[in-house]
C-alpha cells in the first residue's frame, strides 16, 4: 500500500488498485469504477517494474467494469463435462446467503445435455427493521409485517439493478438471455420479480418460491418480458408469507400478461421435496423449448 502511495496515489485509488488486481487474479465479483489516468499510469508502472508490462491496461478495466458487479456469489455447475449452454441466477432469503441453496443443483435431475450455470448471489448485510435493527444479509429492509407489510422498496429496486447486472454478465459471458433464468426464494423472490419483469432483454423465465409481489402495481414491465414463463410455488402451512400472498402474486403476473403456474405444497416457509422435483421438471420444459 506504501509502494502504491508513493507512486503518487490517494489512499482511495491506491485500495482501488489492489482491490482490481486481486479482482482480475481470483475473478472475484465486484464493481469497480474505471480508474483515473494516474491509476492506470500507476498499474503499468507498477508491471512494468516486476517485468510485465500491461500495454492495455485501459482496456483491461474496461473489461473488469463490464464483467464484475457488487453482489459475492457461489457458482455451480449442472454438468462439468459440457459447455455452459444456460444459467439460472438463484436469490436466497432474508438472512442466509448464496450457499444457502448450493445443494439443490444435483437434486434438480437436470439431463446432462442441459449444460446449466448456477449463480448463487449474497445480499448485502444491512439493518432489518424487524428484526429489531439487526444487520444480516437482506435483498431490502423490512419494516412491518402482517397485512400492512412495509418495506423498502427502493432498497429493492437497487437490488435488482444489481441482479441486472448479473444476468448482464452471464450475457457477457456467451449465455443467450432467452436461457437464463431467474430464482428467488421469499425476499430473493420479490427481488427476482422486480429484475426479470423490467429487464430489457428477453430472459427464459422467474422461479418464485414461497414469496410475494411487493411491487405488483408499480413494477415498470419491459414489453420483451410479454408472455413470460413463471413458476410459482408456495407453502399450503407457511406461518410467514400466508398461501394467498402466493396465490395473489401469480393472478398479478396473469395480469401483467405473464403466463404462471402455480403450485401449492403441505409446508412451511421452505423447500419441499416434490416441490424440487417440480422445479426441475419445469427447468427442464422451459430451458428445452
Amino acid at each position: 500500500m506504501r509502494a502504491l502511495q508513493a507512486m503518487g496515489l490517494s489512499m482511495s485509488d491506491a485500495i482501488r488498485l489492489l482491490l482490481l488486481r486481486v479482482a482480475n487474479e481470483q475473478r472475484m465479483p465486484f464493481t469497480i469504477q474505471v480508474p483515473r489516468p494516474a491509476t492506470i499510469k500507476a498499474m503499468k508502472e507498477l508491471e512494468e517494474g516486476k517485468g510485465q508490462r500491461l500495454d492495455n491496461a485501459e482496456n483491461l478495466y474496461r473489461d473488469l467494469d463490464i464483467h464484475m458487479t457488487d453482489l459475492p456469489a457461489i457458482e455451480r455447475l449442472s454438468n462439468n463435462s459440457a459447455e455452459v449452454n444456460a444459467s439460472i441466477i438463484w436469490l436466497h432469503g432474508l438472512g442466509a446467503d448464496g450457499g444457502d441453496f448450493a445443494p439443490i443443483v444435483p437434486q434438480l435431475g437436470l439431463p446432462a445435455a442441459y449444460a446449466v450455470r448456477f449463480v448463487f448471489p449474497s445480499a448485502p448485510s444491512i439493518p432489518v427493521t424487524i428484526n429489531q435493527g439487526m444487520v444480516m444479509p437482506s435483498w431490502y429492509d423490512i419494516m412491518e409485517l402482517g397485512d400492512a407489510r412495509r418495506i423498502d422498496v427502493a432498497g429493492l429496486r437497487a437490488s435488482a439493478v444489481k441482479v441486472q447486472a448479473l444476468l448482464q454478465r452471464e450475457i457477457d459471458r456467451g449465455v443467450p438471455s432467452e436461457r437464463i433464468l431467474l430464482a428467488g426464494f421469499s425476499q430473493g423472490g420479490a427481488v427476482g420479480f422486480e429484475a426479470g419483469l423490467s429487464c430489457q432483454y428477453r430472459i427464459g423465465g422467474i422461479i418464485a418460491l414461497s414469496t410475494y409481489f411487493p411491487t405488483a402495481a408499480s413494477v415498470v414491465v419491459h414489453p420483451a418480458q410479454s408472455g413470460l414463463p413463471v413458476l410459482v410455488c408456495h407453502g399450503s402451512m407457511d406461518p410467514m408469507l400466508n398461501e394467498s400472498l402466493g396465490r395473489d402474486a401469480a393472478e398479478s403476473l396473469r395480469r401483467l400478461g405473464m403466463i404462471p403456474e402455480y403450485h401449492a405444497y403441505p409446508m412451511a416457509h421452505e423447500v419441499s421435496l416434490q416441490e424440487i422435483d417440480q422445479i426441475g421438471q419445469w427447468i427442464r420444459a422451459v430451458l428445452g423449448n
